[in-house]
């Protein structure tokens, strides 16, 4: 991603206010861009359209360009698609719905059914401010063996370096790797040269994959550990904005990020988190 001309909303009519909406505000004002904002219920309340139209009424003065649709289909993640479709937008926006303790979200069915079919990348928005002086990381992988077919992590981080310019936000990049004779044999002087070579190798793929790219050093995260635990504490510690992560097929069954380690990062990650998938 390397624009943002045109942001699509999908918004929650079921909350007074959806947090999606304000952050699209925000990146609007920063990029000028155009704003699609979309509404869909299969069992509409009749306020739907109130909704809005006050909303447009309420950008537009702030001149902010708006566009309002209204459907009643029955699959919400469908009914997305089909308006990405048909507007092209350079970023979807949607909320994640919060849990009582305020201290984490949750991604719907209607969530994971997007980010599964969403063709363009999608941002799912915390409902929190993001931090000032904050930043956007990118979470990459290149030892994966698709790695090179798809040149996701490219894309993940040029994603970065463009938050950076056009929104303030330090770019970085965090890769995590956990090998598993590390935990069993954590004395073993064979297994120490062998984790020893592991951590040479995975640091000279990220400085490889980086070096078309123009990352501060400092802002390069290479860990060993559970990716999971990792990544939540680096996006807390260094004041994180934006995930960026990259929904990759792999197989038939896997159909893109699902998986009970994507899905508690989803869920716990305490920023907004933006899924990209290769440009082909």
């Amino acid at each position: 991603m390397n624009k943002l001309e045109t942001i699509l909303v999908d918004i929650d009519p079921t909350v007074g206010r959806d947090h999606a909406v304000d952050r699209a505000l925000m990146l609007a004002q920063y990029s000028n861009a155009k704003l699609e904002l979309f509404i869909n219920n299969s069992k509409p309340t009749g306020t739907e359209e109130a909704i809005l139209e006050n909303l447009q009424k309420e950008l537009t003065k702030l001149q902010i360009t708006v566009d309002i649709d209204f459907r009643t289909e029955k699959n919400l993640s469908e009914a997305v698609v089909a308006k990405v479709l048909e507007v092209n937008p350079d970023l979807v926006l949607k909320s994640t719905h919060g849990h009582d303790s305020l201290k984490y979200t949750f991604i719907t069915n209607s969530d994971w059914k997007l980010i599964r079919t969403c063709p363009a990348p999608l941002l799912m928005v915390k409902p929190s401010a993001w931090h000032y002086n904050g930043g956007v990381v990118a979470a990459v992988d290149p030892l994966h063996p698709k790695a090179d077919q798809s040149n996701l992590d490219h894309e993940l981080v040029s994603c970065a370096e463009y938050f950076e310019e056009a929104f303030n936000q330090v770019a970085r990049v965090f890769h995590c790797y956990y090998p598993v004779s590390d935990a069993m044999h954590p004395n073993n002087s064979k297994l120490i040269e062998e984790l020893r070579a592991v951590k040479k190798l995975h640091n000279q793929k990220i400085y490889q994959l980086l070096s078309s790219h123009n990352i501060d050093p400092e802002n390069v995260a290479i860990v060993r550990g559970d990716l999971k635990t990792e990544l939540i504490d680096y996006i807390k510690s260094a004041s994180i904005n934006i995930l960026v992560i990259g929904a990759l097929s792999r197989t038939r069954i896997e159909n893109y990020i699902v998986g009970s380690t994507a899905e508690k990062i989803l869920d716990n990650a305490p920023c907004d988190i933006l899924i990209l998938k290769p440009a082909d």
